[in-house]
């Protein structure tokens, strides 16, 4: 009777460890690619960004919100200035950066970039296509940056080639030029 009395007070020592050891590991904090931290309950699956000491609710995209190219009005609306990004002794990061302006009626959440990078010369060097998600709501201005590769000493020519995003609300939709 003693050995199943204490069999079972293990048994409850260890499923109370284990308990113990789950809670521990319950919430995870994970780094996104843009830099911002968020804190993650492996239990429930609800998330929060982590912003100075304060947590804010992270509302995921609605499963609805289904991306769509812009109309060519909203794409041309996208204007900005950029850059391959140099550090302050005159060479490259390897990395593309610049600010946009959303000047169309459309939420804007992926840009694809066409990039050429050219020598002194003029001749170029390689062109390339680089997409990245981005959250530009209308008639906002946003920061982007991303790593390129074989930039050092280019310089650099780019256009905005495509973008994909949904109409904001309680606005009409840009339309197409005939």
């Amino acid at each position: 009777m003693k050995t199943l009395a204490g069999k079972i007070v293990m048994l409850a020592i260890v499923g109370g460890g284990f308990y113990l050891y789950l809670q521990c590991k319950r919430y995870e904090i994970a780094a996104s690619d843009k830099g911002m931290a968020y804190m993650i309950d492996r239990k429930t699956g609800q998330s929060w960004m982590l912003s100075g000491q304060e947590k804010v609710g992270h509302v995921p995209p609605r499963e609805s919100e289904r991306l769509s190219e812009l109309p060519l009005l909203a794409n041309n609306a996208l204007k900005g200035r950029a850059g391959f990004r140099e550090d302050q002794l005159g060479g490259n990061y390897g990395d593309f950066a610049g600010v946009l302006y959303n000047g169309s009626d459309w939420n804007v959440r992926e840009v694809t970039f066409k990039i050429t990078a050219k020598e002194k010369d003029g001749a170029t060097r390689w062109e390339r296509k680089y997409r990245t998600r981005i959250h530009m709501d209308a008639l906002t201005s946003k920061e982007f940056r991303f790593q390129v590769i074989e930039e050092r000493g280019a310089e650099v020519e780019w256009r905005i080639d495509s973008a994909r995003g949904t109409r904001a609300e309680g606005k009409q939709a840009s339309e197409e030029l005939p």
